[in-house]
């Protein structure tokens, strides 16, 4: 049974990780820094059980190099976590890709996820620290006793 505790927890662990990791090289992608105002939040709303959980993802307009452009990030957020960062026509400060700022876009959203998938990560990490230190003394009583 703790095996699969712990499994799970390094599982879930890496999956975090790899997250931030994705959100890591999209924030070293976007390079430039525009003025952009939000012209939109597009919500999905999924159910677990009894529970609903609703995920947000903003569209930006900026204008950049000449031309105005539309964009927004594929990171999709938990809007009941702690609000939202970014409301409609808010004008923000957002991270853009110059090869392609219409899709690399990393805003708040992203920011807060890159933060929480790395928190989350360390957490489900430290949870197994009791049971690996559980071993560690069960094995140093059971062999040096």
């Amino acid at each position: 049974m703790i095996i699969v505790f712990v499994l799970v927890a390094v599982i879930i662990s890496v999956i975090f990780f790899i997250q931030a990791y994705n959100l890591k090289k999209l924030k070293d992608r976007c390079t430039v820094n525009v003025t952009a105002t939000c012209v939109d939040i597009e919500t999905k709303a999924a159910e677990f059980g009894r529970r609903n959980t609703h995920s947000q993802n903003a569209t930006y307009s900026f204008y950049y190099n000449g031309q105005n452009y539309i964009g927004r990030n594929s990171v999709w957020t938990s809007a009941g976590f702690s609000g939202l960062y970014v409301k409609k026509n808010d004008v923000v400060d957002v991270f853009i890709n110059p090869a392609d700022p219409n899709h690399d876009v990393f805003d708040s959203f992203a920011k807060r996820e890159l933060r929480n998938n790395i928190l989350i990560g360390i957490v489900f990490l430290l949870a197994l620290m009791p049971f690996v230190f559980m071993k560690i003394i069960f094995h140093f009583v059971l062999f040096n006793h």
